[in-house]
């Protein structure tokens, strides 16, 4: 037997008459409707949103599906919930440059340098004699600060030597010596300008190494005073 295109039935006289519902369209597959499962337009909308500091570029895409009803893209509309397209720091800002959400410079703040602790103390349970040292920071201006180191309650028994160490970025300062009889070293300035990041995670993690006497290579008389860090943040 005989049969006829799956668009069409058999008509008078043998003919396949067909029964199309659409000829184009990007919901059309030629004759008949895409379903509602066909997805026929795809796009992502942005925005400047989130929490504070800088806000968040974020972005989300849209489906658009064909209705089952129709050739047009003209079905349901479903989003994905937005997400982050960059992350801006706590120096910068979100703005939208043609449509889209792009982290720049907050011109509105300036570099500054701030210490978890300007005085930071450390017992030396494991030292000689235990010690208390305690490290003094004081901020310049800029990135310029300084420091000493202390001896609590009493002063140094031995001529002496300490640098200033940074545990984050692995720097050792200069070394200095101080003789014996004194409770706190000179003053010495130094510069954090190479943290090259915003934040406590970015900052550096200073401490003042001991010896005393001044030289000496065993563990049982060197000393550290407590730690504190110098951060960067633009306010």
């Amino acid at each position: 037997s005989r049969t006829c295109d799956s668009s069409g039935h058999w008509g008078p006289f043998g003919s396949c008459v067909v029964n199309c519902e659409c000829s184009s369209g990007i919901c059309c597959d030629g004759c008949h409707y895409d379903s509602s499962a066909f997805k026929c337009k795809s796009w992502y909308e942005y925005r400047c949103e989130g929490s504070n500091p800088g806000n968040d570029a974020q972005k989300q895409l849209y489906k658009q599906y064909c209705s089952g009803h129709s050739a047009g893209c003209d079905g349901a509309i479903k989003g994905y919930g937005w997400t982050t397209k960059e992350d801006c720091s706590s120096s910068q800002v979100c703005e939208m440059n043609n449509g889209v959400p792009q982290c720049v410079a907050d011109t509105s703040c300036s570099d500054q340098f701030l210490t978890s602790s300007t005085h930071s103390c450390y017992s030396n349970p494991s030292g000689a004699g235990n010690p208390t040292l305690c490290m003094d920071l004081q901020h310049i201006s800029g990135s310029s600060w300084r420091y000493r180191v202390c001896k609590s309650g009493s002063s140094f028994g031995n001529q002496f030597d300490y640098r200033l160490v940074d545990d984050h970025y692995l720097i050792h300062f200069t070394r200095y010596t101080e003789n014996a009889g004194v409770s706190c070293s000179s003053w010495h300035s130094f510069d954090v300008k190479y943290i090259n990041g915003y934040g406590a995670s970015n900052g550096a993690g200073l401490k003042v190494e001991v010896r005393s006497p001044a030289g000496c290579i065993e563990s049982g008389c060197q000393y550290s005073t407590g730690v504190a860090t110098i951060r960067k943040e633009c306010l």
